[in-house]
């Protein structure tokens, strides 16, 4: 089999599972079934933020982390989780899923990924920090990968 063959072939494996998973994503939301993780940021949703309101201390940021996954972090106003995987596959089904919920609930994160990392960063950027949106789509992306 030749080279473009076998990526076109990889690429349409990788974009059925990613296609997959954002479906799986999409049941829960609709059944309203996010329940897989303990704390009720799921059943929230997010609420348009056009400035004006001041960003969560740090005391707080710092409270609510307790309702997220240990790997998130505060790191510069900013919510950070980094994943890291063998291979390309799933950094890539990571970082299209959290697209996923960020154009679900209209709060997107920014997102990097490549070979056997992806790293997904949630804030505020009309308050220049973070708020709840932040965390809601932080415990959906928790959920979706629990």
């Amino acid at each position: 089999m030749d080279f473009p063959t076998f990526a076109l072939r990889q690429a349409a494996s990788g974009i059925a599972k990613t296609a997959e998973i954002a479906q799986a994503v999409a049941n829960h939301a609709a059944a309203e079934d996010w329940t897989m993780t303990v704390c009720d940021l799921t059943q929230k949703n997010c609420v348009p933020c056009e400035g004006g309101v001041p960003a969560m201390t740090e005391a707080e940021a710092q409270a609510m982390m307790e309702n997220l996954d240990p790997g998130w972090r505060l790191e510069n106003g900013s919510l950070v989780r980094r994943l890291s995987f063998k291979g390309f596959a799933k950094p890539l089904m990571h970082a299209n899923l959290a697209a996923f919920i960020g154009d679900r609930e209209g709060h997107h994160p920014d997102i990097a990924f490549g070979w056997g990392y992806c790293t997904v960063t949630f804030t505020t950027h009309a308050i220049g920090g973070l708020s709840e949106n932040d965390f809601i789509c932080a415990a959906k992306f928790d959920a979706a990968t629990t």
